[in-house]
């Protein structure tokens, strides 16, 4: 997500007559960014929702294990086969 002062760079970038890819080349965005915010500028847009992990009902047993063997690596704690 961008932020406002973006926003208004490429506002101000359009009232020098500067072309959407000139705008997206020097904002370094994608064309259909500085399209979409041209065209509605006051919309917000979400960020995603993260979604939860595998590791998430283990997260306070892992952090236990490390604290208690901070030298042990991660493999040995998961009992994987060194390669």
């Amino acid at each position: 997500m961008i932020n406002r002062r973006t926003i208004f760079e490429i506002h101000r970038l359009k009232e020098m007559q500067f072309f959407k890819r000139q705008i997206a080349l020097t904002l370094n965005l994608d064309r259909g960014t500085d399209s979409k915010y041209l065209k509605h500028p006051e919309t917000t847009y979400k960020s995603k929702r993260g979604r939860p992990s595998k590791f998430d009902p283990y997260r306070g047993l892992i952090k236990e294990m490390v604290a208690q063997y901070p030298k042990v690596s991660g493999r040995v704690l998961l009992g994987l086969p060194w390669p």
